[in-house]
């Protein structure tokens, strides 16, 4: 980021964000054109790889996720077995298919899913663990300044959602 930023006069960097252009699109356009087209075409490379390694990671995510609450509610109702545990992966595709589906049909936006979920996130990874540092013996060795920031900052993420219902 900083080699980019050295690079662009205040003009060049207005004129990308003006014209929301990639990094990599915008040294296209200041580089000479001498490089033999080598800049468009890491742009290209590194942009798709950008999109797969995010997709996967996501989904990978997503798919132990929907693997421990499928495991986690048959277990209640049943004793699992290799049967069960062969069926597992194509149960959590087809779950995943379907609530994709029914996510693009509903036409829910991305970005009002973020701000009504970010508040799970806060408890998540902020506030949980902070409590279980503050109240578990092994982990107090963990104590410091640090778990008072990360406590606030969970708690404007559990409070974020509010602020969604006082938009206009």
């Amino acid at each position: 980021a900083f080699s980019f930023m050295f690079s662009t006069t205040p003009e060049q960097a207005k004129m990308g964000i003006s014209q929301n252009t990639s990094a990599l699109a915008l040294m296209a356009k200041i580089i000479p054109e001498n490089t033999g087209g080598f800049i468009p075409v890491l742009s290209v490379l590194l942009s798709i790889s950008a999109i797969l390694t995010s997709f996967f990671g996501i989904y990978l995510g997503f798919y132990d996720a929907l693997s421990g609450i499928i495991i986690n509610i048959a277990d209640r109702f049943i004793v699992r077995g290799k049967k069960f545990n062969n069926f597992l992966p194509y149960l959590v595709t087809l779950t995943a298919i379907v609530l994709l589906w029914g996510w693009v049909v509903a036409d829910v936006s991305t970005m009002a899913l973020l701000q009504w979920t970010v508040g799970t996130f806060g408890l998540v990874s902020c506030l949980i663990p902070c409590y279980l540092i503050w109240r578990v013996p092994s982990l107090q060795k963990y104590k410091s300044p640090a778990v008072i920031f990360v406590s606030l900052m969970g708690f404007m993420l559990v409070v974020s959602p509010l602020f969604k219902l006082l938009e206009k």
